[in-house]
């Protein structure tokens, strides 16, 4: 089921791009590599919820054979009934955990690029009046940045100690200097404060400025938390922070979420034998389209409160974890109102 999906999603993929990789004249050893890097990523969204429904037709099945009703009748318990299920959801969460945490994010790294470059429209950085944090006492506000140039607009720079503006320097523009790895701001004026409540003032055409940021921050960030593995979006996350920066909810909740698609294999393979376990007059196809519901609840459930964490509604940690916290609930009411 995994792999009639995940190559669907790729013929599907296929056939609404196909037009840009015409446009762009795209080898054939090209296209290839994308889609090896492409299934791997569809595959990895998919296993929890393909996992799931893999349970219930499989589970069910045997209920409508009354398989299960004869090994519980033979003396068997549930438990050891669930044993088997145990065993295959811990290796299939362990290769989600990997191919999350390490094998996806290093062939997004190829993926996300190929789409910038070929599918995507040119990027242009729109958003004005940014600040940054540079420093442990200095901040940082750009008015405007012309991604084409690495040429940033009405630039203020300030030293801040103990909540008192020591310095501020402000620059009709700032350049990036790519050989020295450094800005160079031009036509600047800067004032200072010293202790005694005298300004001195200097002003001058070029000064080369060093800072913690450079053209990177306002580069496309399209997909860019889904190209990274654990280690590098902690440490992308421990930089937004050293930064002062907004955006640490977005990258925090896809670092829990690496870890809740293992529990989430777990909790689902178990939550698909307590759905399908019963046998009914109905047959296995109620059973069945119960589990695709139930798939489809979590899914949207999932989003939502994701969705809600990125923008700060809930705490991360919590809202990403919401499904799976709701549905261990209704899992433990189902094991207690099934028949064993």
């Amino acid at each position: 089921m995994t792999c009639l999906i995940g190559f669907l999603v790729c013929v599907v993929d296929f056939s609404e791009k196909n037009d840009d990789f015409l446009r762009h004249n795209l080898s054939q050893s090209l296209i290839l590599r994308y889609y090896a890097t492409f299934l791997p990523y569809v595959i990895g969204l998919a296993m929890p919820v393909i996992t799931f429904i893999s349970t219930v037709v499989m589970t069910s099945r045997m209920a409508a054979h009354s398989e299960i009703i004869a090994m519980l009748s033979s003396g068997m318990s549930f438990l050891r009934l669930l044993r088997p299920y145990a065993v295959g959801s811990c290796l299939l969460a362990l290769l989600g955990f990997y191919l999350h945490g390490w094998l996806v994010p290093d062939g997004n790294k190829f993926r996300v690029a190929f789409e910038i470059a070929y599918v995507k429209s040119p990027f242009y950085f729109h958003e004005r009046d940014v600040h940054f944090k540079v420093g442990d006492t200095r901040y940082v506000s750009i008015g405007s940045y012309d991604n084409s140039q690495d040429k940033a607009f009405e630039v203020t720079l300030e030293d801040i100690v103990d909540g008192q503006l020591k310095r501020r320097l402000y620059a009709q523009s700032m350049t990036w200097d790519t050989l020295q790895q450094l800005w160079v701001a031009q036509r600047w004026v800067e004032r200072q404060w010293t202790s005694h409540a005298q300004t001195v003032f200097q002003k001058g055409d070029t000064r080369a400025l060093k800072m913690s940021i450079s053209p990177k921050e306002f580069k496309s960030t399209y997909k860019l938390r889904e190209t990274f593995t654990i280690s590098e979006l902690r440490s992308y996350i421990a930089e937004l922070q050293a930064k002062g920066l907004s955006r640490q909810n977005f990258y925090r909740a896809e670092l829990y979420a690496r870890y809740m698609y293992p529990f989430a294999m777990l909790l689902l393979t178990f939550l698909g034998v307590l759905v399908s376990a019963r046998k009914t007059r109905e047959g296995a196809g109620l059973l069945i389209a119960a589990g695709f519901l139930i798939a489809f609840v979590y899914i949207i459930f999932f989003v939502l409160a994701r969705a809600m964490a990125e923008v700060g509604a809930l705490p991360v940690a919590f809202g990403v974890w919401i499904p799976n916290i709701l549905f261990s609930a209704i899992g433990v009411f189902l094991y207690h109102k099934l028949p064993r």
